[in-house]
Order: structure tokens, then sequence, then C-alpha cells
């Protein structure tokens, strides 16, 4: 097992990976978010992410209570989940991990502490939508996560895509040779995304007409359209986060 600088603190050790890499390490992609609610979009990307990146392996992290956004307030933290497992299935490279579901907010660099801490093999790569990316520096505990990832940024097209102090971009072909992966590295991947969110899906919910049976479809997993559309349009119902 790969053993990086120890820090000692009181009653707790906490392993910090050093910049060598493990011997053999296991390229994990880790794609979080609030997923409310989850839509073909974020399929998408994770199907690229297979393809593009030939991660042969992507954790899929709901939150419970995010840091940087607020939830709509409708869905409840088992219905989102069971959304994103039923958004996901069928992609044998997925594992949709509970960790966070039930947890207050737990910010990204909190994630891959634990992850370099308990799973050292593991190299995670992040993987985002360009919006996050341009949002990254006001992370929490930001510029840690380039000593304890890389990342992976999924961009329409070929609009601007700042490169931020201390970060080294890598191309698709350097991306291909293991070796030449280090984290604080970021790959940006000229895609074709559809172009869907979660808060589109729930501004349309309410803007158009209630009761249309088309009003979802091909933006969220097919058989989940009525059973999302009735969540978001009902303006009685909410749940309380604390």
């Amino acid at each position: 097992m790969y053993w990086g600088k120890v820090k000692f603190v009181p009653e707790r050790v906490e392993h910090v990976r050093s910049d060598e890499e493990p011997l053999n390490p296991q390229y994990v992609g880790i794609f979080g978010g609030t997923f409310d609610p989850p839509h073909l979009g974020h399929r998408r990307l994770v199907e690229l992410a297979v393809e593009y990146l030939g991660l042969e392996k992507i954790w899929v992290i709901p939150a419970g209570i995010p840091v940087h956004r607020e939830l709509s307030g409708k869905a409840s933290v088992e219905q989102r989940l069971a959304w994103v497992e039923r958004t996901f299935e069928g992609l044998p490279q997925v594992e949709v991990k509970s960790w966070e579901i039930q947890q207050k907010a737990v910010p990204a660099i909190d994630t891959l502490r634990r992850l370099n801490q308990d799973m050292p093999t593991i190299v995670p790569v992040w993987l985002m939508g360009l919006d996050a990316w341009l949002h990254i520096q006001g992370w929490i505990g930001y510029p840690e996560h380039q000593q304890r990832c890389l990342v992976a940024v999924f961009k329409r097209g070929d609009g601007d895509c700042p490169l931020y102090a201390g970060w080294q971009a890598s191309s698709r072909q350097q991306w291909a040779e293991v070796s030449l992966r280090n984290k604080g590295q970021v790959v940006f991947v000229d895609v074709d995304i559809p172009e869907v969110s979660s808060t589109d899906i729930r501004s349309r919910i309410l803007t158009i007409q209630q009761g249309s049976s088309q009003l979802l479809k091909g933006l969220v997993c097919p058989g989940m359209e009525s059973q999302i559309q009735a969540v978001y349009e009902n303006k009685e119902t909410g749940v309380k986060y604390e």
C-alpha cells in the first residue's frame, strides 16, 4: 500500500499524498451535484467521460445539502437518490454513492481528503461542466484541490476556458499516456452535451401548462417524466432541510 507524508494530529492520523503517484493508480471519476432533478445531460457527461477519458469507474455522489447553491426544497433526499440511481442505470462503470446524501453540507475538499486518506491508491478525477470550473476558485479550501485530484472540464464548442494559476493543462493525447497524469492537471474536453440544466427543468415545469405529457420528454430519463413533473409543479409541498 502506498503511503505519502503523515501528519499527526491529536487522536487522529491524516495521510496526505505526496507529489509521487502510487505505483498502480486507479483513476476514478468523481461526479457530484445536487441532481435537483437529475437529467440526461448528467448521464451524457458521464458517458463522455468513459468514452473520451477511458475511465473504468465513476462514482456519482449526490449532495445532501449543497455548499455552493440552494436546493429547490421540492424533492426529498430519498427522491433525488432514487432518481439518480435510475438515471445512471445500464452504465456498468458507474456506482452511485450515498455517502453525502444524509449529511449536512460537505465541501468537495472534504471528500477529496477522505479519499486520499482512506483510499491512497485512487487518483480522483473530478468531472464538471464549464460553469463549475468558472467558479472553482471560490470553492472551500481552494486551491488545495490541485494537490489532491485531476479535473476534467466538459464544455460545448470552442469558447474561452481559463486556466487558473496552479493548474497544468493536459491535452487528450497526454491524458492517454497514464504515466503523464499527475494531480493538479486539468483536461478540457469539447463535447456535444445536451443544453439542459436542473434549473431549466424546474422553470419549465412552473411556466408551461400543467399536465402536459410531453413536457420533459428527452430531458430526463424515460419513465421518470411524470414523477419529476408532479414533484416540482406541486406548490403545496416542500422539504425542510436542517
